[in-house]
């Protein structure tokens, strides 16, 4: 018999908020910026936003590996036989800017959420392999993500890199 593994709902928030916490401290507290934490506030959750400014509402991402690759969630569930097929973050999220915060240097890729960067996705996501995550388990629930990973040089000009206290060469 074979066994089956989930992959873990609540480690994945605890990694999150980890990368959070470096967003706030490193980017908003450091320029002085006033925010709201809005992670925990149900109609945001629905919207995928994690931090409000009066620049916007930022979704964070804490799986950034110093890589130049980016991932991008397409599908929140893509195996229908847990649910029905459900697009990802990229798709559904309401935030005006996506950053993807590394916790081991600290760096940030940030991404204005705009038509033209999802319009260039669009363009250039066939030529990077779709990979699938081990389904997830959480209260009764049962999914399945996937996403790709993006290579930075592919989406020159759509974003940039932050790092507090950079040193420069």
């Amino acid at each position: 018999m074979i066994t089956q593994t989930f992959t873990e709902f609540g480690s994945d928030l605890k990694i999150g908020k980890i990368g959070e916490r470096i967003f706030i401290e490193d980017f908003l507290e450091f320029l002085d910026f006033s925010y709201i934490n809005v992670t925990d506030m149900q109609g945001f959750r629905i919207m995928d936003g994690d931090i409000l400014t009066k620049f916007g509402l930022y979704e964070i991402k804490a799986n950034y590996k110093d890589d130049c690759k980016l991932v991008i969630e397409e599908y929140s569930n893509i195996n229908t036989n847990y649910s029905s097929l459900s697009k990802g973050w990229f798709y559904t999220s309401k935030a005006d800017v996506f950053v993807f915060v590394s916790k081991k240097t600290r760096s940030m890729i940030i991404l204005p959420a705009t038509k033209l960067l999802r319009s260039h996705y669009e363009k250039i996501k066939t030529y990077y392999s779709l990979i699938y995550n081990k389904p997830t388990r959480h209260n009764g629930y049962i999914w399945q993500s996937a996403f790709r990973r993006i290579p930075l040089i592919a989406l020159d000009g759509y974003f940039a890199i932050y790092q507090k206290n950079r040193k420069l060469l």
